[in-house]
């Protein structure tokens, strides 16, 4: 259809408005792609410091632990008191006790 035709089917204010909100509909999905687009690469970033945090902290840990064997030092290396004070903040928020042994396990899992 025609611009034209249109017009003189429906009347120019309502050819114009019609036109506008089409116009307004590709402002709003440009912006929204933009914003997507933005939130997509943030997200990224924040994938790859956290990558980069919990190698560093790996690797932090476990230069510290061997240093720690070859002078013959004790060494804590606090994982067990994270542990309980998760378990104590899992057990003050939800008033349930907490699942010692599972959040055990998922520490290791992201330390190894």
């Amino acid at each position: 259809m025609s611009f034209w035709k249109l017009v003189a089917d429906l009347g120019l204010p309502i050819a114009a408005t019609a036109g506008m909100g089409i116009f307004i509909l590709f402002i709003i999905k440009y912006i929204l792609n933009g914003i997507v687009g933005s939130i997509k690469f943030i997200e990224s970033v924040i994938t790859q410091l956290d990558n980069r945090v919990k190698t560093m902290n790996n690797d932090i840990l476990k230069i510290d632990q061997e240093v720690s064997e070859q002078l013959g030092i004790p060494n804590h290396n606090g994982l067990g008191m994270l542990l309980y004070q998760g378990c104590e903040s899992f057990t003050f928020w939800t008033g349930m006790e907490a699942p010692v042994e599972v959040m055990r396990q998922a520490l290791v899992s992201q330390l190894n």
